[in-house]
């Protein structure tokens, strides 16, 4: 629609009809689509584009399209894109009919009046802000773009994926000050669906990762905004599936680190180690809401293996088996001090509590492989039956 109508100036009512078919396709595909974003494809050989928000993955357009129109189409966009210095530009499926005409005009205007386009690139600072107040201008608000400029200069090696969602972290959150008049339940709302689409292209928990980790690099405006916890933010944004994706590479990194076999310390964050523990807690504490879910369990023991989340927010049953653990190392440490100990105590109630705990190590002892271990406990167990202790009755309390 963009190339077609380019063949006509903005105000033309060709312009327009050639454009009623993309919002036609737009407004179907919205139905199951939040944001279709439009991103240069720079990993790829050549001038291409590549399209986000249908597929797991981001597509080139030519694949999408097929055949030389789809090429040409891809190639049209990306020369268009990178003489206007655009990295990506995204739109939101709440985009009214009239407002996307408007937004295809702004395209239209850029692409046919080569000499406005001289001029507004007079500069590296103004050519960026022209084309962003452009959209503004035309009261465009549902279509986010991405610039050259806005990219985080740093020299870290970063995923394009990431750069771009960094860059839109810190463009899109100011527009959260224009909710100034919502209610709490309103800007909560505004600022997920905002951060979900942002978060939406980044589907590996590598790139999850690598995002929360270089959240640092965008620290200082975004602390300047009211009401956005940002790593709190990003967190709510995700669903249970992708937090644990999250958790998964967090807990791997967090390894690398303690084990000291990182090979890029230059390329990485000064407090790194504080970090990833940092976010690991997060995790694992949002995670621990639905600790019931076997696959949550499993990463939260491996969370609190790596003493990122305390024993409390393990399921019941995983606490239980923590404490049998324990138990069960502390058995194997000394087995004939433990077991002598317990043939001291004199107080019924706390042998009475010691039992349990004795019998439940025996099926951990027998997993270890320490099978003299378990005979020895079940021997005692056996001898404790018929057998008197500092205390009368010790063989009732065994039965029992």
């Amino acid at each position: 629609g963009v190339l077609q109508s380019s063949y006509y100036m903005p105000d033309h009512p060709q312009a327009r009809k050639v454009a009623d078919e993309p919002f036609v396709v737009l407004r179907a595909l919205a139905k199951s689509h939040e944001e279709f974003n439009f991103v240069v494809a720079s990993w790829l050989d050549g001038d291409a584009m590549a399209l986000e928000g249908i597929f797991n993955e981001a597509i080139p357009l030519d694949q999408i399209i097929g055949g030389t129109a789809g090429e040409h189409f891809s190639k049209k966009l990306a020369d268009f894109s990178k003489r206007n210095h655009l990295v990506s530009f995204s739109i939101k499926n709440v985009i009214g009919e009239e407002e996307f005409h408007r937004f295809i005009g702004v395209f239209v205007e850029r692409h046919v009046d080569m000499e406005a386009q001289r001029l507004l690139d007079q500069s590296e600072e103004r050519r960026g802000t022209r084309f962003t107040e452009q959209l503004l201008d035309k009261n465009i608000v549902n279509v986010s773009v991405v610039l050259e400029e806005d990219l985080v200069d740093e020299k870290r090696r970063l995923p394009w994926r990431v750069k771009i969602a960094l860059a839109r972290l810190q463009k899109d959150l100011r527009v959260i000050p224009m909710y100034s008049k919502a209610t709490a339940t309103q800007l909560k709302d505004a600022k997920l669906r905002l951060l979900r689409d942002i978060l939406r292209p980044l589907q590996r928990g590598q790139y999850l990762k690598q995002l929360f980790l270089n959240l640092d690099l965008i620290a200082d405006e975004v602390e300047e905004l009211q009401g956005v916890e940002l790593e709190r933010d990003l967190i709510d944004a995700l669903s249970t599936p992708r937090i644990l994706s999250l958790a998964e590479a967090l807990l791997a990194e967090h390894i690398r680190v303690t084990r000291k076999t990182l090979t890029d310390a230059v390329d990485v964050r000064a407090d790194l180690g504080e970090a990833v523990l940092r976010l690991m807690v997060m995790v694992g504490t949002t995670l621990s809401a639905e600790s019931g879910d076997p696959t949550v369990g499993k990463v939260l023991r491996d969370l609190f293996d790596e003493k990122a989340v305390p024993l409390a927010l393990l399921p019941k049953a995983m606490q239980d088996q923590v404490r049998m653990d324990r138990w069960t190392a502390s058995y194997l440490v000394d087995p004939v001090g433990f077991i002598a100990n317990l043939e001291q105590i004199d107080r019924p109630e706390i042998y009475f509590s010691q039992i349990p705990n004795l019998v439940a190590i025996i099926p951990n002892l027998i997993r270890v492989r320490k099978y003299g271990e378990a005979e020895r406990v079940i021997r005692l167990l056996e001898e404790h039956q018929v057998r008197e202790g500092p205390f009368a009755g010790r063989p009732d309390l065994v039965k029992k």
